[in-house]
């Protein structure tokens, strides 16, 4: 058996996995997992400024202590939402990312098994040559 071929029945062995059902059991794929971290940002970003703009109202329009706290606690988490919606746009999903990751190591073993047997090949010429010795 070829090495190509070896990596197909492993790879076909990974696929024979349990399916997880449940809540979200038919959102599956890279159109749903795209659909979360492709937000438009400007719409993002302008709900985070939303926020800072009403809890600031809040802050100030409302007395009490529990109102201004969490309306603190939205003006400083806001701008990190929008810095954290940054960088998972340019993360992309983590599907494309483990799909990356297994191209590699599909490459990584197709290397291993050309060593391997380069390897196997130099012992039997070490061998002739000892014989010849």
């Amino acid at each position: 058996m070829d090495i190509a071929s070896q990596l197909k029945v492993a790879n076909g062995a990974r696929k024979g996995r349990k399916q997880v059902g449940g809540l979200f059991s038919g959102c599956k794929g890279e159109k749903y997992d795209k659909g979360v971290t492709d937000a438009p940002a400007p719409i993002v970003n302008l709900v985070a400024l939303g926020a800072i703009g009403i809890s600031g109202f809040c802050m100030f329009a409302v007395a009490g202590v529990s109102v201004s706290v969490a309306g603190g606690c939205l003006c400083l988490f806001s701008p990190y939402m929008i810095y954290q919606k940054r960088i998972l746009k340019d993360l992309g999903t983590f599907r494309t990312l483990l799909n990356d990751m297994r191209q590699k190591i599909n490459e990584f073993q197709i290397e291993n098994m050309k060593l391997t047997s380069n390897v196997s090949e130099l012992g039997v010429h070490v061998a002739e040559f000892e014989e010849i010795e």
